[in-house]
């Protein structure tokens, strides 16, 4: 996922834009800001591989929509149960692990295998 298409994403996902655009340029620049502090944040915890300017990957993409998108949430004052719902699916750092920090740093791990691989038996 692109880093404009994350911001859009975003926007659509607190619900201050529709599906599809128009995407305000002073939200989106809010959203921008949001994304490079969480960027590093999660650069600081081993969390990221991708630099600010690239891709998302696709395995991370998810989770690091959850997270920006409640990173936002308080500053467009997203209501209940919406902010309860990004809370749980989308915060970083708190206890218990959201879903989506624990599937990132799933992910993330050495071990991890996206995809059954089959065994071959010689």
């Amino acid at each position: 996922m692109t880093p404009a298409a994350l911001k859009q994403a975003v926007l659509e996902e607190i619900g201050r834009a529709p599906a599809g655009g128009p995407y305000p340029p002073d939200d989106v620049a809010k959203v921008t800001e949001k994304y490079v502090t969480l960027h590093a944040e999660l650069l600081a915890q081993g969390l990221v591989t991708w630099d600010i300017t690239e891709e998302v990957p696709e395995s991370c993409s998810g989770p690091v929509l959850a997270m920006l998108a409640f990173a936002c949430a308080g500053v467009y004052g997203v209501g209940e149960p919406r902010y309860s719902r990004l809370r749980l699916e989308g915060s970083f750092g708190a206890a218990p692990q959201s879903l989506a920090e624990k599937k990132l740093r799933r992910a993330l791990a050495v071990r991890f295998v996206s995809a059954p691989v089959e065994t071959a038996y010689f």
